[in-house]
């Protein structure tokens, strides 16, 4: 994600600059339109997974009685892990003030009402909560071995 990249540079920026005010708030303005556009993509893609894919992966398997099929359980936690990484995206280019705490519990979805904390805190819950659902699946029906389950376990050490 270009946008990932862009808002971690703008950061290391903003840190190096910081003497000079007026251009420290210029790029601390970028960020912040950087991030929320971020923000707004990675759920707009958390939203597809969970509320479309996810659902007609399950009635499939319903339907063709493939509850047990090791393919679907790959799916299924595949496509949990993406869900995982992309709440963990968002975490990563979360802005939070110096000195402020990680609010722990948040209720809506509506990014617009949360400040830095509240925002990384809600999302750092949807990548646990994704990739403990994502792990739980693939303990189930996947050898140590399998690709997504290796992947799970990678991006879940640097989260």
């Amino acid at each position: 994600m270009p946008k990932r990249y862009t808002w971690r540079h703008l950061n290391n920026q903003i840190k190096e600059i910081e003497d000079e005010p007026s251009q420290a708030k210029a790029m601390s303005d970028y960020r912040c339109s950087i991030e929320n556009r971020l923000h707004s993509q990675c759920m707009s893609i958390i939203c597809l997974v969970r509320d479309e894919y996810l659902p007609a992966l399950e009635a499939n398997a319903k339907k063709n009685m493939l509850q047990l099929d090791e393919k679907y359980i790959e799916e299924r936690a595949f496509f949990y892990k993406i869900v995982g990484d992309y709440f963990r995206y968002a975490s990563e280019a979360t802005t939070v003030p110096e000195g402020s705490s990680v609010v722990p519990s948040v209720i809506s979805e509506d990014l617009t009402d949360m400040d830095g904390p509240a925002r990384k805190a809600f999302f750092k819950k949807g990548a646990l909560d994704a990739y403990l659902k994502c792990n739980n699946i693939s303990r189930k029906g996947l050898k140590p071995y399998n690709c997504v389950r290796l992947g799970l376990a990678l991006n879940f050490s640097v989260f």
